[in-house]
């Protein structure tokens, strides 16, 4: 991967000479708040060493020739400026040098901010270890009104609306947080997940969805890649959301739970605490789940046996109660309550209530023990 970024600049030729024009917002690409220039360089006496925090620049070689290495930790390159038609774009956290001055080189720089001694990293093994040192990336996008905890970390290219995230929270690149959505301590989200998610429905069959704009994740939780969590969730503390889950608007989920990879549950569910719902599993809207409930993987609930346009009285979603077990790709129908530390075998199809304690196998659902036995 080249880490060369030319910039066509407007170049306007006749026999009286050349005009080059650069404007910010159109040739750069960013507000210009300063503009420094170079001349009389020593050919043998380099010059740069160091990269930006923040800063961008975009390097133009007026007159003359020279080099410019750039080395963003990974990629070292080297290319050579003589063109005084193109500029070079030099982008935060990149390290750079300029080298080979022709005798008549003038190198003009245009630079985003104003000069600021903070902003620089002049030594290589702390240009290295840059992305430990900086708790938000210079890639990343904060809004004006985020409440960003100073020991909180923001990776590349996270987008970070007016919410509010806790000390010690980790929010890993390409990650999306809206409006409205509050973090607690020690939160990390891994890449390209999306938190404040806002639902809308559409087709003949549609709900229309009804939400609050906010969202709420508890101290030490985990959001894997590529989770998705809609607006007015509540997640507490200690659980733990797998890659790839998604969860609807109005749920309610506890503490200490895993919500494993793929699950996806659906709107306006309750899970209680210490609950693990495993790999691939669809938990339907409307449903409640207890404490203390294991669910397993490719497990399948419904909540409505008509399929008919509009929502009603009759969609109900299942009710798990405290301590029980549904095994490898049960099926729960709706509105079906499954009792206290009731059990539902492997591949069962579970139509009628189980009562408490109670193991149920089957398609349809019968049952194999009672409680008592």
């Amino acid at each position: 991967m080249t880490l060369a970024k030319w910039i066509d600049l407007k170049a306007v030729s006749d026999p009286r000479g050349l005009l080059v024009v650069a404007e910010a917002g159109r040739q750069i690409p960013f507000d210009i708040r300063r503009v420094y220039f170079m001349r009389d360089l020593k050919v043998d006496e380099p010059r740069g060493f160091h990269a930006h925090k923040a800063l961008e620049q975009v390097a133009v070689c007026v007159a003359g020739s020279c080099s410019i290495i750039l080395d963003d930790g990974t990629t070292r390159e080297e290319l050579r400026c003589e063109d005084p038609t193109k500029g070079l774009y030099v982008g935060p956290t990149i390290w750079h040098e300029m080298q080979d001055f022709s005798p008549d080189c003038v190198l003009l720089m245009f630079a985003s901010a104003e000069y600021d001694e903070a902003d620089y990293i002049r030594d290589m093994s702390e240009f290295k270890g840059k992305d430990e040192l900086m708790s938000i990336h210079p890639t990343a996008i904060v809004a004006d009104g985020a409440n960003v905890s100073p020991d909180a970390k923001i990776g590349a290219y996270a987008v970070i609306g007016k919410a509010e995230i806790g000390s010690g929270c980790v929010i890993h690149p390409h990650v999306v947080i809206e409006d409205g959505c509050i973090l607690g301590e020690r939160v990390e989200v891994f890449p390209s997940a999306y938190i404040g998610k806002e639902p809308k429905g559409a087709g003949a069959i549609a709900r229309q969805p009804e939400f609050e704009r906010r969202l709420v994740i508890g101290n030490d939780c985990s959001v894997g890649p590529g989770s998705t969590l809609y607006y007015d969730t509540n997640i507490g503390p200690s659980t733990l959301i797998g890659d790839g889950a998604s969860i609807r608007e109005k749920c309610r989920i506890g503490r200490e739970c895993i919500i494993s990879r793929f699950v996806t549950i659906n709107y306006n569910t309750v899970v209680g605490d210490r609950t693990k719902i495993m790999d691939n599993t669809h938990i339907t809207g409307n449903a409640i789940i207890g404490n203390d409930v294991f669910i397993s993987v490719l497990v399948g609930t419904a909540n409505d046996n008509l399929v008919r346009a509009g929502y009603g009285d009759h969609v109900r979603g299942p009710i798990i109660e405290d301590g029980a077990v549904i095994g490898v790709g049960a099926t729960i129908l709706p509105g079906v309550v499954i009792g206290k530390k009731a059990t539902v075998a492997a591949g069962a199809v579970a139509t009628k209530n189980v009562e408490e304690g109670a193991l149920v196998a089957g398609m349809p659902a019968r049952q194999i023990r009672s409680a008592s036995e």
